[in-house]
């Protein structure tokens, strides 16, 4: 009678996630006549397997081939055809990792400095979660600082990351107005929906954790941070993105009505009452219906003659540009008299502002017109605005 053996396949130090999966060694003898009889044993056998491969593909027991080399150690390759010699009929078990004795989820497409998915929670959690433990209990200084769902659209997540990372670390620094903080990013797709999550991943031990994240308790944060995530990429990251125009108009709005305060005309007095509203409530809804009608006025007294420029901005691009646009007249020609109107769509969308602007002189105008061409807008255009009524 032969005596059990034991069949084991040797651990590797590669950089390979390391584990363990019961074997049910009838398995090998009814499919490998060089094997001697064995027993079905009861703990754990290590197994090798790259973090690529999960999960672990499964073959009927007739399709099993023949194995002659059971005993040697075994590495599988990500890019190669195999049958797993270990595999059951019954679906595969968990993966564990060996060094930190917790589960590892399905990983996550990652971008960033050195983050990997031994570093997350092994419960994942949402923004703010706490942050990962390691076997002894001791905290992980990598953390989940932020998370915000995007509109899944045709392009690869490979393709995304390789686009958007930089912009998407950038928007959440400006959105913090913290320069120098830096981040990680996750992107995972949803199994349920046609939802990817961007997660923002910070060293809780080399930045402030708590101090940041008081700073997402901003009532205006998170319509900030959609705004900054519509500019990435020259606006094409706002396909992304459900409902940002909207904000982009308001947010650019403010932008333009602080560069133009001192020589915006508002005959009705929302000015005042907009320049007293605190930054945290700009989106309120009674700041933003005051935002839409600051220049608001009677017919016939609109801001209109051969000095006065006028620019029409509706496409979200062309708005992202418009406070810088401003800007540039007042720094290269002047502007000594302004109005904002804004262009409504429906009864409560708006699909951008009118921009009208007194620069002194016809030549001004020239001037102007010079300016916009090399802003390079796609549809924005600038123009005399005579007074038609």
């Amino acid at each position: 009678m032969f005596s059990p053996q034991v069949f084991s396949v040797a651990p590797f130090n590669n950089g390979y996630n390391n584990g363990y999966y019961a074997v049910n060694t009838n398995l090998l003898n009814g499919y490998n006549p060089q094997l001697h009889p064995c027993q079905l044993q009861t703990y754990p056998v290590q197994y090798v397997i790259p973090p690529s491969f999960c999960p672990v593909q499964q073959y009927p027991l007739n399709t099993l081939p023949f194995c002659s080399a059971p005993l040697s150690p075994v590495q599988y390759q990500s890019q190669t055809q195999f049958i797993p010699l270990l595999a059951t009929p019954s679906p595969s078990p968990p993966r564990y990792d060996v060094g930190m004795n917790v589960k590892i989820q399905p990983q996550p497409i990652m971008v960033g400095s050195q983050v990997s998915s031994s570093c997350m929670s092994s419960t994942g959690g949402g923004a703010g979660s706490a942050g990962s433990q390691s076997s002894d209990g001791n905290s992980m200084p990598l953390r989940e600082f932020y998370s915000f769902n995007i509109v899944k659209q045709k392009a690869s997540i490979l393709d995304m990351v390789t686009r958007y990372e930089q912009g998407l670390a950038k928007a959440m620094r400006t959105s913090l107005q913290t320069p120098s903080v830096e981040f990680s990013i996750h992107l995972i797709p949803s199994k349920k929906n046609k939802n990817i999550t961007i997660q923002w991943i910070v060293n809780q031990e080399k930045f402030d954790f708590a101090g940041l994240k008081r700073r997402t308790l901003r009532r205006d944060f998170q319509k900030k941070l959609i705004c900054e995530l519509a500019k990435i990429d020259n606006g094409t990251f706002n396909t992304y993105l459900s409902g940002a125009k909207q904000l982009t108009i308001i947010n650019e709005g403010w932008s333009c009505l602080l560069k133009l305060k001192n020589i915006l005309i508002s005959r009705n007095g929302t000015l005042d009452r907009l320049l007293a509203v605190p930054e945290e409530d700009r989106f309120e809804e009674e700041a933003i219906k005051n935002l839409y009608k600051v220049s608001q006025d009677e017919q016939g007294k609109a801001l209109r003659g051969p000095t006065v420029v006028g620019v029409r901005f509706k496409l979200q691009s062309d708005i992202l540009k418009m406070p810088e646009f401003v800007e540039s007249i007042k720094a290269c020609v002047g502007i000594s008299r302004a109005t904002m109107i804004a262009s409504l769509k429906t009864h409560k969308q708006y699909k951008g502002w009118s921009v009208y602007l007194d620069v002194g002189t016809e030549k001004n105008v020239e001037r102007v017109e010079d300016i916009a061409q090399k802003f390079g807008f796609e549809k924005t255009k600038v123009f005399v605005a005579e007074d038609t009524f």
